[in-house]
């Protein structure tokens, strides 16, 4: 599982739906002319165009409440749950017919996947469980492969921000999704990720442990990722046994795995987290310890740090290019979840 793994709802106050922040310099298309009713040119009227990459996201999907902080949008938004404890039957749906996503999507994804492959041979093709639909906070899962979720929403990402210009693979997902990619994932394999946000207290202060994601992984390197965090497989809904959540034991697995952490209390759900780059969901839970944790984690990690849960420290020291956006929900959910 190492090889493929990835990598709000705000306060009141903060949440900001499809603007720009405050201060925002957006570039502009070039004035056009139009006929006007007696055979003349008139210029039509200029459209602003967000040049940062975050701030076209949040145009684009103007119902959707963007992580926004220090007045920077966060390519993530965050969907809280209202309920603390995890249920099998409302948390997740699993199908077990196979997804298979749209030919002509898979196929404009088609280079990037061979780009990603061929920078990361060792890749594996695993399975994934990715989201069909979703309802309110649950979601209805199906199998699918980790190669798919690359080629029809890693090339999401690739695409958007590589350049403001046309994004016609972004416009065909949309169009498959009913102009909803956060409740469709019809046409893409979206594939579901775990992350979990570990918090200790330490120095009278609650801290969450934040990873690094090194610079030989396939995605989002560079960037701080909660840790631990990883693909929902099918298997992890599949073999539930007795009273403990599949989820549950993916997460405990997970945790072993990076922090050397065996005995864990039961995680808080969050809520569901969507990376807005590669319109993907992200299921968000919580671990608080009672001691301290090391922060020793595994190579997909090159450094790891315990940082206080400050708002305006945090945020500060962690711009939205520097985070992961499962990361930048996680920690909007968690926060929110402690205001």
């Amino acid at each position: 599982m190492r090889s493929r793994r990835f990598g709000s709802t705000e306060p009141t106050s903060q949440i900001r739906t499809a603007r720009s922040p405050r201060g925002a310099r957006p570039a502009a298309l070039p004035v056009t002319a139009a006929p006007s009713g007696d055979g003349r040119q008139v210029p039509r009227q200029t459209v602003a165009v967000p040049a940062d990459p975050c701030e076209r996201l949040a145009d684009r999907y103007p119902a959707a409440s963007f992580v926004v902080r220090r007045d920077r949008v966060y390519p993530a938004v965050a969907v809280p749950s209202p309920r603390a404890e995890l249920s099998p039957a409302d948390l997740v749906v699993m199908r077990t017919r196979a997804l298979h996503p749209d030919a002509a999507l898979r196929g404009a994804g088609a280079v990037h996947l061979d780009s990603i492959l061929a920078a990361h041979p060792g890749t594996y093709d695993g399975p994934v469980a990715a989201m069909v639909d979703r309802r309110a906070d649950a979601m209805v899962l199906a199998p699918g492969t980790y190669f798919d979720m690359l080629a029809t929403c890693d090339a999401l990402q690739a695409e958007w921000s590589d350049s403001p210009g046309p994004t016609p693979m972004r416009d065909l997902a949309d169009a498959l999704a009913g102009g909803d990619p956060l409740t469709s994932g019809s046409g893409r394999v979206a594939a579901a990720g775990v992350s979990v946000a570990v918090t200790v207290d330490r120095d009278g202060a609650t801290h969450v442990l934040l990873g690094r994601r090194a610079a030989g992984v396939a995605t989002d390197a560079g960037r701080w990722h909660v840790a631990p965090s990883g693909m929902v497989e099918p298997t992890h809904i599949a073999e539930s046994t007795g009273a403990l959540h599949p989820l549950v034991s993916s997460m405990v697995r997970e945790l072993a795995e990076e922090t050397g952490i065996t005995a864990a209390p039961a995680p808080t759900l969050l809520g569901i987290g969507f990376d807005m780059l590669r319109l993907r969901p992200e299921v968000c839970l919580r671990v608080h310890l009672a001691g301290d944790v090391a922060q020793a984690l595994t190579e997909e990690f090159d450094r790891s740090a315990l940082v206080p849960l400050d708002p305006d420290a945090l945020w500060a020291a962690h711009p939205p290019e520097t985070l992961t956006p499962a990361a930048a929900a996680t920690l909007a959910l968690l926060e929110d979840r402690r205001g």
